[in-house]
């Protein structure tokens, strides 16, 4: 792809990688659709920039998972214990979203 046609830099696209917000959130922050954050994170876009930062692993979902940030290992009661953002403010989606989700 063209550089003079895409809406993110080098430096966005690796600082997508690095960090551990919900790919809904980091959309919101970027201007970019989430799967477009999606594709990002897990190397189906842009493998090229910045091929030293893993990407995330390709997940399976079904829909009777019904995956739920309460439902985490991680979840600690009231909130996330590594202070990710609220579900409720977030949507439940977050937790299909994070890359530290465990049951």
């Amino acid at each position: 792809m063209s550089r003079g046609h895409r809406k993110l830099t080098d430096e966005q696209i690796a600082q997508i990688l690095l960090t551990t917000t919900s790919d809904s959130l980091a959309s919101r922050l970027y201007g970019v659709s989430r799967q477009a954050v999606n594709n990002i994170r897990t190397g189906k876009s842009f493998r090229e920039i910045r091929p030293d930062i893993p990407r995330r692993k390709l997940q399976v979902k079904t829909k009777d998972l019904n995956i739920s940030c309460l439902k985490c290992a991680h979840w600690d009661q009231e909130r996330c214990s590594f202070g990710f953002p609220d579900p409720v403010s977030e949507g439940m989606q977050a937790a299909e979203d994070c890359a530290m989700y465990q049951l």
